[in-house]
């Protein structure tokens, strides 16, 4: 009777560290993906930026180069 209430502890035991180790695992995967979304919106962010600045700096440059023909 006793070896069968220790068998079923241990395997109790044996069954929530294999729960918790598939949570963790899938937990991390989780945060892994997260973090490469946030990576990949960091990346695009970046490059609007840069397209953004780009054109803001070609239209300033027509700009002046249009006033400069009116005045003339």
């Amino acid at each position: 009777m006793k070896s069968q209430k220790v068998q079923l502890q241990q395997q109790k035991v044996k069954q929530e560290d294999e729960l918790f180790w598939q949570w963790k695992a899938n937990h991390e995967k989780q945060l892994m993906q997260v973090k490469k979304d946030s990576r990949k919106n960091e990346f695009e962010l970046n490059k609007l930026n840069a397209l953004y600045k780009t054109k803001h700096k070609l239209f300033k440059g027509n700009h002046k180069e249009l006033q400069e023909l009116l005045k003339s």
